[in-house]
């Protein structure tokens, strides 16, 4: 199969994509307030994200139904998220989709299922008495290890995501504030922008640890991660 992207085209903010999208402060990312959502973005080509996974929930045949997050497949055995998404149950309980783009009409069948073997909350979020967003990520095992597809390389360099920088946001989210998750993935650019933007009072209005990433349209209407939670920030690489 003919991937239009290559593995080295791309980067995770491991780390740090933990808070982006929309910075007003209605973009509420503490507990029920988070929702699977992609507004203003666009559909993806096929193949355009080969690591992306879905975070699937054990027991319903069809995708589009037990979809709940998203990943990336970071190396053959590893996949990352965010630890909100998997920290009240076990490791049998959930399953993620390699290789899927529509969750609900695929003919060809063409994605595979793999159980997770083990979770690995960061022990910042693990530990808490109260978790907040800081440390909201996490390692999956898997039950088997994928050769077959790229995986997403990680950003080692800090000039990738300074303030300007566009990223893509991908997932299956909703696509209006109320409305209905997509059955397909999509995915919306979303410029970096700095601490101190913000934490303005007009923006998010709140404090922003230095291991969180924001990124956003000041005037909205363009957004992700209050939902589509799990799934990756991506850059482009300098060399490609």
């Amino acid at each position: 199969m003919k991937y239009n992207c290559s593995s080295q085209c791309l980067a995770f903010i491991w780390g740090l994509c933990l808070l982006c999208g929309n910075i007003f402060p209605s973009a509420s990312v503490f507990g029920d307030d988070f929702v699977r959502r992609i507004v203003g973005g666009k559909e993806t080509e096929a193949n355009e994200w080969p690591w992306m996974v879905a975070l699937l929930s054990v027991g319903e045949d069809n995708p589009a139904d037990s979809q709940f997050c998203g990943g990336a497949l970071i190396h053959p055995w590893w996949v990352i998220t965010a630890s909100h998404c998997l920290t009240s149950e076990s490791a049998d309980s959930f399953e993620v989709a390699i290789g899927i783009r529509d969750l609900r009409n695929d003919p060809e069948k063409s994605y595979r299922r793999i159980g997770i073997q083990e979770i690995y909350l960061h022990p910042a979020y693990e530990t808490a008495l109260d978790p907040s967003i800081d440390g909201d990520i996490a390692l999956l095992r898997l039950a088997e290890p994928v050769f077959d597809i790229p995986v997403l390389p990680l950003v080692h360099q800090y000039e990738l995501i300074q303030p300007g920088v566009n990223g893509t946001v991908i997932g299956w989210g909703k696509t209006t504030d109320g409305g209905h998750a997509s059955d397909v993935l999509l995915e919306v650019e979303l410029p970096i922008v700095s601490q101190e933007e913000a934490n303005a009072t007009e923006a998010y209005d709140t404090d922003l640890s230095a291991d969180m990433l924001p990124a956003g349209f000041i005037e909205g209407g363009k957004d992700s991660c209050e939902g589509d939670s799990g799934g990756p920030l991506v850059v482009p690489m300098e060399n490609g």
